[in-house]
C-alpha cells in the first residue's frame, strides 16, 4: 500500500486494503487499544466489501447486457419495419392510405419513435384488412413485425428494471465504501497515535507509512496532527 487516500483509492486499493485490516488488525488489537466495535468491523471488512462490491459490478453489467439486447431487438424491429413499409408502400404508391399506415414519412430511427411507428403501421393494417385490404401484408411479415416490435418493447422494460437495480446497488456500495472510509480513517490515526507514521509495521494492517521520514527526529506540528485521509 503506497498511500492513505482513503476517500478517494480505487476498488483495488480498497480490497487490498481491508484485506490487510480483516486478516492482521487484530493481532495487534490490544496495543492500539483499539475499541471492540471496530475490531469486528475489521474481522469481515473485507468479505463484506467483496460482497457489495460484487453486486454493484454484476448490477452495472447487467444494464450494460440490457442496452446491448435493446440495441440488438431495435435494429431487429427497424428491419422488419422497413421491410413492411417497403411492400406498402408498393401496395399503396399513389393512394393517402400511406398516411393511415404512418409511411408516407421517413422511417423513425429512434427506440420510441420506431415503436410508434410499428404500432401505427400494424393498427393500419388490421384497420385496411377488416375493410376487405386481404393482401395488402402477408401473415408471414405482419408477424414477424408484431414479434420484433413485442420484444423491442419487452427489452425496453427490462432496461428500467435494470437501471432502477442498480442505481439502489449503487447507492448502497457507496455508502458503505463511505461508512469503511470513516472507520479506516479512526484506525490510521489510533495507529499514528501509538506508533508514529514511520512504523512499518502499518503496511501490515493495510496503511502505508511514510517512509521518507524515518531516522530522522519527527517534528511535531499543528498539521501533522491533523486527520490523514
Amino acid at each position: 500500500m503506497n498511500h492513505n487516500n482513503f476517500s478517494n483509492e480505487n476498488e483495488f486499493d480498497r480490497r487490498n486494503r481491508l484485506l490487510a485490516i480483516q486478516n492482521r488488525l487484530n493481532d495487534f488489537s490490544t496495543e492500539l487499544n483499539l475499541q471492540t466495535d471496530l475490531v469486528n468491523w475489521a474481522s469481515t471488512a473485507f468479505s463484506n466489501y467483496e460482497t457489495i462490491s460484487d453486486e454493484h459490478r454484476s448490477a452495472k453489467s447487467n444494464v450494460k447486457f440490457s442496452n446491448t439486447q435493446l440495441r440488438i431487438a431495435n435494429s431487429k424491429l427497424l428491419k422488419s419495419y422497413q421491410k413492411c413499409k417497403n411492400m406498402l408502400r408498393a401496395y399503396f404508391l399513389n393512394d393517402n392510405k400511406k398516411i393511415v399506415l404512418g409511411i408516407d414519412g421517413a422511417t423513425p430511427q429512434k427506440h420510441n419513435d420506431l415503436v410508434s411507428a410499428a404500432e401505427i403501421m400494424i393498427k393500419g393494417v388490421n384497420d385496411l384488412q377488416s375493410q376487405g385490404y386481404d393482401n395488402i401484408l402477408q401473415d408471414v411479415f405482419k408477424v414477424e413485425l408484431q414479434n420484433a416490435l413485442a420484444e423491442c418493447v419487452e427489452k425496453f422494460y427490462k432496461i428500467g428494471i435494470a437501471e432502477e437495480q442498480y442505481l439502489e446497488i449503487r447507492k448502497n456500495y457507496f455508502e458503505h465504501f463511505k461508512n469503511d472510509t470513516n472507520s479506516l480513517r479512526i484506525i490510521y490515526n489510533i495507529a499514528i497515535s501509538h506508533w508514529d507514521r514511520t512504523y512499518p509495521d502499518l503496511v501490515l494492517i493495510g496503511f502505508a507509512f511514510d517512509e521518507n521520514k524515518r531516522g530522522r527526529k519527527k517534528k511535531r506540528s499543528k498539521k501533522e496532527d491533523l486527520p490523514v485521509d
